[in-house]
This record gives C-alpha cells, sequence and structure tokens, in this order.
C-alpha cells in the first residue's frame, strides 16, 4: 500500500490475517519463492516475510536496508533476492537470511526492476537500468552484470526497458528522451553488440 503497509490474506478472503508497517510507501509488486513472500519499500529495505508463519517472526524475517529509497519489485532467482535502489546499487541479497552476496555500483539511481537471465551453465546475468537525471535530460543506460560476483560485462546507453529475452538476445526498448527515436533493439547477451534495431 502507498500507507507503507504490507497485508498478507488468507486466499479468497477480503480480511487480513497479518500486517506490517514499513517506513515508505511500497510501489513495488511482491516477489513469491515458496513460502515467502518478498518486497521492496521507499524507506530504502527489503523484507522477508514467511507465510508458514504470518507477518513479521524474528528468526524467521529480515529486513536488509539499502542507502536510498527502492521503488521497483524485487527479483527472486535461485537463492538471490535482486533489488535495484536510488542509491547507485544493484543488490544481490542472499534469500534466507538477506546478508548481501555482492552490491553493483552504478553511475545514477536504478528505478526499475531487474532482470535475471541464465544464459548457460555458469553465464548467468543480471541486467539493470540506471537513470540520472541533469535538469531536463534525463539519461538511462542498461547494465549487464555477472551474477556470480556483481562485476560489470557491458553496457548500452539509451535504454528505456528490457522487453523479453530469446536464447541469444536481449530484446529492449529505447529511450525516445535519448534522441534516437523509440526503437526495439536485440542486444548479444554476452557482448552487448547490438544485432539489429
Amino acid at each position: 500500500s502507498d500507507t507503507g503497509r504490507v497485508y498478507g490474506l488468507k486466499k479468497n478472503s477480503a480480511i487480513e490475517q497479518w500486517t506490517y508497517r514499513t517506513g515508505g510507501a511500497i510501489r513495488g509488486n511482491p516477489a513469491v519463492q515458496g513460502a515467502n513472500v518478498f518486497f521492496t519499500s521507499s524507506d530504502g529495505a527489503v523484507y522477508r516475510f514467511s507465510s508458514a508463519t504470518p507477518g513479521w517472526v524474528t528468526g524467521t524475517s529480515w529486513q536488509f536496508l539499502s542507502g536510498s529509497r527502492i521503488v521497483s519489485d524485487p527479483v527472486v532467482y535461485s537463492r538471490w533476492v535482486f533489488a535495484g535502489s536510488t542509491d547507485y546499487k544493484l543488490y544481490c541479497l542472499e534469500a534466507t537470511d538477506g546478508t548481501e552476496f555482492w552490491a553493483f555500483q552504478a553511475e545514477a539511481p536504478i528505478e526499475t526492476t531487474p532482470v535475471v537471465y541464465s544464459h548457460r551453465s555458469n553465464q548467468e546475468f543480471v541486467y539493470c537500468i540506471a537513470v540520472e537525471r541533469t535538469g531536463r535530460q534525463v539519461t538511462r543506460t542498461l547494465f549487464s552484470v555477472k551474477l556470480r560476483d556483481g562485476t560489470e560485462v557491458w553496457r548500452f546507453p539509451g535504454i528505456r526497458k528490457v522487453v523479453s529475452m530469446g536464447k541469444r538476445n536481449l530484446y529492449a526498448m529505447t529511450d525516445p528522451d535519448s534522441g534516437s527515436g523509440k526503437f526495439l533493439v536485440a542486444l548479444d547477451v554476452m557482448s552487448g553488440k547490438e544485432q539489429f534495431k
């Protein structure tokens, strides 16, 4: 909710089973993995709740605090939770206890939901878009980051949104604010090289 509350409701019921108040409005959608539900809040935190023990329960619930607001969805993949923050960082957290596995330092706030892609064994990547606002100008840059260690693989300027993933290509919409128009562009997942537009 915009009031900062997380609500847990039983299926087919309009009455909450539990509620928890965060320190800011919740802009993103929750992510579910098994019995766990993950939320982000504009208070800068990522939260985990367990449906097996409803609401905030010490020992099963956790909170990870970033350096600034989080306005996008969390993403759960394997044993990790990914969240982009307006503190210029993409965080990879351990899903079990919320400890930081790595943090990738971008060059601007990350306001969009990250995308995780497994190309093949030991070739897994996380993609995020950093948004820099200077006066009336908005500059967006897509970053490709190695999932295993959080190092940058490549970057591509002028991308507004990742639309889909293919076998070898990442498909994205270019940013019309960059002056290049609005196009669907295919980028090689390994190198970031433009395949077609």
